[in-house]
């Protein structure tokens, strides 16, 4: 009998202790509940601090790009003050088969005048009593100018050099598509008629194919790499390429991240590691790159150091004297800028 309810009374206890335990998991279930409604929140205003974050650096390079854009057509009249500059408003260059070729952050149509004929649009034609001689004046200046020119502007926050190859190798496309339109007048899609209609709405021009000056615009250009946009324009070898290269490769701060990676694995051997303890040439590199062992490390970003000369060479050769660089306010383009800046009066 005492047996009996002993027993019991330690069943009724046990099941007390287990209502007790339950009661305590249920309220720790109810604070996570509340712990992660609050983490909810937490993580909902972190999206919109990123939208805004996001929405306040597209406004500021919205802003830079439109800076970018005054200073260029600025400087460009302050070296030809007897050329007008239009603004072309597309940003994006498609082809014929609505596949998109590039966007860019700029695009600008340069008349160039003979330089003792006022522009159509220079107030000194106001200034003219005669309407006649007006007339004629501008007739005579249609008849002399024949020449246009376009300025397309590429503005970056950060640049390297996969970026420079691929925007110099797109602007080769620019230059076929615009050709083609002249040379056959394709039908194309809606989104490149639509591209071919705003530029002849903005420019009233009967032909479109025009030289094309392409100007990277960004105050973090690295002296390597300003050294490689000018030897572009100048004219590049191989040789000067490989030279460029190299020196571009082990002064970038995300190669020697790279190269410390390579260094920490085993699969590696000490002969491939040996060309990036001593900086060896990029030809050595592209060698040590063709080895299975560093396909974990060959990205898009690397490849673009890997590039050989051969794979270039046209591009580089149609866009000498075609691009330049503006840089701190102050351009390198000799082509189109002797004065490099607007504080310069004399060239």
């Amino acid at each position: 009998m005492n047996d009996s309810e002993i027993t019991l009374a330690n069943v009724f206890h046990m099941v007390k202790g287990i209502k007790d335990e339950l009661g305590e998991i249920k309220g720790n279930i109810t604070a996570i509940k509340q712990n992660l409604n609050g983490l909810n929140k937490d993580v909902a205003m972190l999206k919109d601090d990123m939208k805004g974050v996001h929405k306040y650096i597209k406004m500021e390079s919205n802003f830079q790009e439109v800076q970018n854009r005054n200073f260029i057509s600025k400087i460009y009249l302050h070296n030809h003050p007897h050329h007008s500059i239009d603004i072309i408003h597309i940003n994006k260059f498609f082809n014929s088969r609505n596949r998109e070729i590039t966007d860019f952050d700029g695009f600008l149509l340069i008349r160039m005048y003979p330089s003792n004929l006022p522009p159509p649009s220079s107030n000194l034609l106001s200034r003219i009593p005669d309407p006649s001689f007006v007339s004629s004046l501008k007739a005579n200046q249609e008849n002399h100018h024949k020449q246009h020119a376009y300025v397309i502007i590429e503005s970056k926050h950060s640049l390297c050099k996969g970026k420079v190859d691929l925007k110099i190798r797109q602007m080769m496309e620019v230059r076929e598509i615009l050709h083609l339109n002249d040379e056959q007048h394709p039908s194309g899609g809606q989104a490149y008629r639509k591209m071919i209609n705003q530029i002849e709405t903005d420019t009233s021009l009967r032909t479109l194919y025009h030289p094309i000056h392409l100007i990277f615009s960004s105050d973090d250009i690295s002296n390597e790499l300003r050294e490689y946009i000018i030897a572009i324009y100048e004219g590049l070898d191989e040789k000067k390429y490989d030279q460029l290269t190299t020196r571009l490769f082990y002064s970038d701060p995300y190669i020697q991240h790279v190269i410390a990676e390579i260094l920490s694995n085993s699969t590696i051997t000490a002969k491939y590691k040996s060309y990036f303890t001593t900086h060896q040439p990029i030809s050595y590199i592209r060698e040590a790159f063709r080895n299975a062992s560093f396909a974990p490390h060959k990205t898009p970003y690397v490849s673009s150091y890997l590039q050989p000369f051969s794979t270039l060479k046209n591009t580089f050769h149609e866009m000498k004297g075609f691009v330049g660089i503006s840089q701190f306010n102050t351009v390198y383009f000799p082509s189109l800028f002797q004065r490099t800046s607007l504080n310069q009066n004399t060239v």
